[in-house]
């Protein structure tokens, strides 16, 4: 059984959703979110968005939805063959801070989202080898975050 597998059905996973994302969402108060993430095959958090009506999914597209990828050869086909649907949009470039730096238009048009998840599975500070070590995954938050608001 892959990370991927796992992590679909690992209760931990699913606390989180159902307590930290979706009482997130239902704070938000609107129908539907726009929702950006870091793409797995199995597609668990945008599933269970949809079928707890936050994610609309319409022609076998998850409206609203744009997703990030790495391993485009890998992981397309398994996305389709795991899901109903796949994302509105799908962006291949990792990790998300290259997007924003090259400015990847696809993805600075889909701004602002309601929710951002980027699931990383690693250490932001520190980790066994280097205590001094500091994640670009970092740089992806501060690239979001640095992003101008729209008029």
């Amino acid at each position: 059984m892959d990370i991927s597998e796992r992590m679909a059905t690992d209760p931990l996973k699913q606390f989180i959703r159902q307590n930290l994302w979706e009482a997130y969402i239902k704070k938000l108060g609107k129908p539907k979110i726009k929702y950006l993430t870091l793409l797995c095959p199995y597609l668990m958090d945008v599933k269970y968005f949809s079928r707890n009506n936050y994610i609309e999914l319409k022609d076998e597209q998850y409206v609203g939805v744009v997703g990030i990828i790495d391993k485009w050869e890998d992981r397309f086909s398994a996305i389709i063959s795991n899901a109903p649907g796949r994302p509105e949009e799908i962006l291949k470039g990792f990790p998300p801070h290259e997007l924003i730096k090259r400015k990847e238009k696809k993805l600075l048009d889909q701004f602002f989202f309601d929710v951002i998840n980027l699931d990383y599975c690693n250490f932001l500070f520190g980790d066994k080898e280097n205590s001094q070590y500091l994640s670009g995954n970092l740089e992806d938050i501060i690239e979001i975050i640095g992003l101008p608001p729209k008029n």
